[in-house]
């Protein structure tokens, strides 16, 4: 029984990629999918602090993106992406430069 839902889960959630890829484009929907789980998983160990972390990141970075755009007047989508890219980028930095001052 356990089987069934797992395959009408991962039907459904490929049906729901491949349509999001196809009407919004590789880059966003890798990055809404991405980004946030990784940084996520660099503050959380428990998933539900996961989730609902990256639930929020994933607002939070997509109306800024959306903000951004506007402002800029520069096309959503890849405001969007350079900003889901950008917080890793700028977390990688910082991270390197702590373990520097700690050392």
């Amino acid at each position: 029984n356990d089987w069934k839902w797992d395959f009408l889960f991962y039907a459904l959630f490929g049906v729901v990629i491949t349509s999001s890829v196809h009407v919004a484009g590789v880059l966003l929907v890798f990055s809404f999918l991405i980004v946030p789980a990784i940084l996520s998983s660099l503050f959380y160990v428990r998933i539900l602090p996961r989730l609902l972390f990256g639930w929020c990141l994933g607002a939070i970075l997509c109306a800024i993106g959306m903000y951004l755009s506007y402002k800029l007047d520069m096309p959503a989508g890849a405001v969007i992406v350079v900003t889901f890219t950008t917080l890793p980028i700028l977390s990688i930095i910082v991270m390197k430069l702590m373990r520097v001052k700690l050392q």
